[in-house]
């Protein structure tokens, strides 16, 4: 944690609703006034690159879909589809 003191400003992502406020405290508190800004990723459209068509994130609410990933941590993606209210019949990690 030593090295976080060399930082000029903190921008922490997917940090999640509720542990902004902790995160944020725990920096002021350890760092002082060094400004932290937490941010979460939020769908802006749905692309469909091969049928050329967009649509807001609300056009997966209440839609069957199966999702997949290739990453170390598909939980977010998974958590993406769930928000916007997509039901989730099959998720796959690869």
């Amino acid at each position: 944690m030593e090295h976080l003191q060399r930082a000029d400003v903190f921008i922490l992502t997917r940090t999640g609703h509720g542990t902004n406020l902790l995160i944020v405290n725990y920096l002021k508190k350890k760092f002082g006034a060094k400004p932290a800004f937490p941010s979460e990723h939020v769908p802006e459209s749905l692309v469909l690159p091969n049928l050329g068509q967009t649509y807001d994130p609300e056009f997966l609410r209440g839609k069957r879909v199966v999702g997949s990933q290739e990453s170390q941590k598909p939980e977010g993606f998974r958590d993406t589809l769930i928000n916007v209210g997509a039901e989730i019949v099959l998720f796959k990690r690869f």
